[in-house]
């Protein structure tokens, strides 16, 4: 993977191979290879922790989303690959091997099944998950990470799992968010026969209304016009 892990928990045998396009969490902060082993070597991490700090004094929280450095085993600093932040916590005691590849950099390194990973953070500002207000539009799950989506040239929008997979799943066992109808009528998802009472059906005749409705203004308009 370069961007997820997926949200069903990992299982002990299962290996998670991440894509790391900067395997080095120090090189912003010192460019030197030389030095930045040193800092490893000596657990100088003062600096990260003060561009952390920084980070929160200019706005308040820390703003890095994903590629959120990582502690392991409350001794070496990792860079957990470009994932969401979201996705941390599960890399903490995970009982799958996860191995971390930079082919640029011809580098590999690996997290051993059930070793501790904690973001970095402060007693004052705990390290802190994304979370949306509202769940996903088609399946309703309230605990996992969501991807905004434009559904229609109007530019309307819905918040969907980022994880397909797992938002298939949950729609095979029944879970149904508030526009799955939608969705299926505009073809972003194929249409499920559990949709209660032709939600699918209601929804391609909504759009149907909708599409009518604009050709009708639209014809309108131009009438105007060569009057």
């Amino acid at each position: 993977t370069r961007h997820r892990i997926p949200e069903a928990p990992l299982q002990a045998g299962q290996i998670m191979v991440y894509q790391v396009p900067q395997p080095e969490p120090l090189r912003k902060l010192e460019p030197r290879e030389a030095e930045t082993r040193k800092m490893h070597a000596w657990a100088e991490y003062g600096l990260m922790q003060v561009k952390l700090y920084e980070n929160i004094a200019r706005f308040g929280e820390v703003t890095t989303t994903y590629d959120y450095p990582v502690m392991i085993n409350g001794r070496y600093i990792m860079a957990p690959s470009p994932i969401p932040k979201f996705d941390n916590p599960k890399m903490h005691m995970s009982p799958a091997l996860q191995l971390f590849g930079a082919g640029r950099e011809k580098r590999i390194y690996a997290l051993p099944p059930h070793t501790s990973v904690r973001s970095l953070d402060f007693e004052d500002h705990p390290f802190r998950i994304q979370s949306w207000n509202e769940p996903c539009a088609l399946c309703a799950a309230t605990d996992s990470y969501l991807d905004e989506v434009v559904i229609d040239d109007q530019g309307s929008r819905m918040f969907v799992c980022s994880d397909s997979h797992h938002c298939e799943t949950r729609r095979a066992a029944g879970h149904r968010g508030a526009m799955l109808g939608d969705a299926a009528a505009n073809g972003l998802v194929e249409a499920s026969p559990s949709l209660r009472g032709g939600e699918a059906d209601e929804a391609i005749q909504r759009r149907q209304h909708a599409t009518s409705a604009g050709l009708l203004r639209s014809a309108r308009n131009d009438g105007e016009e060569t009057h």
